[in-house]
This record gives structure tokens, sequence and C-alpha cells, in this order.
């Protein structure tokens, strides 16, 4: 009886991912939708609401989700390489050990981001926000963070080699190497 229990749990669960699918389809939105593994790849979703959406473990391999909304969203070991975020907001959104190789996240919104061992090399997050954002242990090598604003955020243990941080606004941030920078703090 288990073995069938379990057969009828994934049919379940397929038929929810399918419903979700075409909702998102329909009206461009799918508000706290359990998104868990679906393949987005190449998905135009340009100024979706994907709300506390669940997408861990998805694709959305060079999709576009150009000013998306994706606050609270979580998107845990979701593969993000080549997307368009520019504009995304990703304010509280889980994204720990997400790909996102390469992915255009220029003036996104990335407040309260929880993006601890991500892989973000070659990633554009030129003038993002990163305000309380979580970048331990993340992978930075050859990102673009020029005009980025980049207060009380976390990059301890952060790999930044080939790394541009041109005119970037640096308040409160743990470096690497664990010291805070604190050069664009404003001075009473």
């Amino acid at each position: 009886m288990f073995p069938i229990a379990l057969a009828l749990l994934g049919v379940v669960l397929a038929t929810n991912l399918v419903n979700n699918l075409q909702l998102l389809d329909e009206s461009n939105q799918c508000l706290g939708c359990d998104l868990q593994g679906a393949k987005l790849n190449g998905a135009r979703l340009k100024q979706a609401d994907l709300t506390e959406a669940d997408l861990s473990r998805s694709e959305l391999l060079g999709a576009d989700l150009t000013s998306a909304k994706l606050t609270k969203a979580i998107l845990i070991q979701a593969k993000l390489r080549d997307a368009d975020l520019r504009g995304a907001n990703l304010a509280q959104a889980d994204l720990r050990r997400a790909k996102l190789q390469n992915a255009n996240l220029a003036l996104a919104n990335l407040s309260n981001t929880d993006l601890r061992g991500a892989d973000l090399r070659g990633a554009d997050l030129s003038g993002a926000r990163l305000w309380r954002t979580d970048l331990a242990n993340t992978n930075l090598v050859g990102a673009v963070m020029t005009h980025a604003v980049v207060v009380n955020t976390n990059l301890k243990d952060a790999v930044l080699s080939s790394f541009t941080l041109n005119n970037a606004k640096l308040c409160g941030t743990i470096l690497p190497d664990g010291t805070t920078s604190d050069r664009h703090c404003p001075r009473p």
C-alpha cells in the first residue's frame, strides 16, 4: 500500500506543477506557487510576478526575467545561467547555491537576499542594490559591480578574482578577509 500512496502523491505534485505553469503562462503571475524543479529554460517572464514562489532546483537557463518580481521567492539550487534579471526585484529571495553564471542582474534589487554559496561568475551586478545581502562563500570571479550600492553586505570568504567594483558604494560591508569597509558611509 505504501508504494501506491507514493505514486498517487507524485501524480498530485505533477498535476499541481502543470496547473501552476499554466497559471503563469496565462496571467504572467504565480504568487506563492510551487514550481520546484520546473524546466523554464528560455522562458519569457518579463515583468512576471513570482512573489513567494518556490523555484527550488528549477531551470531558468537563458530565461528573460527582466523587471520580474521575485520578492521572497525561493530559488535554492536554481539554475539561472545566462538569465536576464535586469531590474528584477529579488528582495528577501533565497538564492543559496543558485547557478547565476553570466546572469544579467543590472539594477536588480537584491536587498536582504541570501546568495550564500551562489555561483555568480561573470554576472553583471552593475547598479544593483545589495542592502543586507549575504554573499558569503559566493563565487564572483569576473563579476561586475560597477555603480552597485553595497550596504551592510557580507562578502566573507567570497572569491573575487578578476572582479570589477568601479564606483561601487561600500558601507558596513564585510570583505572576504573579514574586515569591514566603511569607505562610503555618510560622515556625521
